[in-house]
């Protein structure tokens, strides 16, 4: 009997490790799956999945949510000038650039190509031009190396808070 108890209680803790770390595999592959490659920012699917819920929150809450949209100016241009690998590594600065100059409670996303969403939760769109001109003043000053020293790069961004009934869809065509 008292084997038995020792196998038993064996096979449980067993169990109980497989499952924490299947637990832990699924939480890395979910992370993984929201998360862009490139950057190491959220993702598109990452990003729409939370400002649908941020915006429910806000609207339920009554509080204010904005949504800053921004893009590297001519980047094609970018890519065409100075190759893919810089274009890369461009994209990865103006990420970095972009999660510097926001609150730890925002949301930067990478949703395709040279386009980058902000999420602001409880921030007027005043509040979002701020975060906005600093992330713009940063990126236009930043220097990248095997650039040439006179070569700087620009970026444009929308904002818009939310109003009463909004979609993500129509939040983001205001911004």
């Amino acid at each position: 009997a008292f084997n038995f108890s020792i196998t038993l209680a064996s096979i449980g803790i067993a169990l109980s490790l497989c499952i924490a770390i299947g637990m832990e595999e699924i939480t890395d592959m979910q992370r993984l799956s929201e998360t862009d490659p490139l950057s190491g920012l959220v993702n598109r699917r990452g990003f729409e999945q939370e400002v649908t819920r941020q915006i429910e929150l806000s609207l339920a809450r009554k509080v204010p949510l904005s949504l800053i949209v921004c893009d590297i100016d001519h980047f094609k241009r970018v890519n065409d000038t100075f190759g893919h690998d810089m274009g890369d590594r461009i994209i990865k600065g103006f990420g970095k650039i972009i999660k510097g100059s926001c609150r730890r409670t925002d949301m930067v996303a990478r949703i395709g190509g040279e386009e980058f969403c902000i999420l602001l939760p409880v921030a007027t769109k005043e509040m979002g031009l701020m975060v906005a001109n600093s992330a713009r003043e940063a990126f236009s000053k930043h220097q990248f190396r095997n650039i040439p020293n006179d070569t700087f790069f620009t970026a444009s961004f929308g904002i818009a808070q939310i109003q009463a009934d909004d979609t993500y869809e129509h939040l983001f065509k205001r911004a």
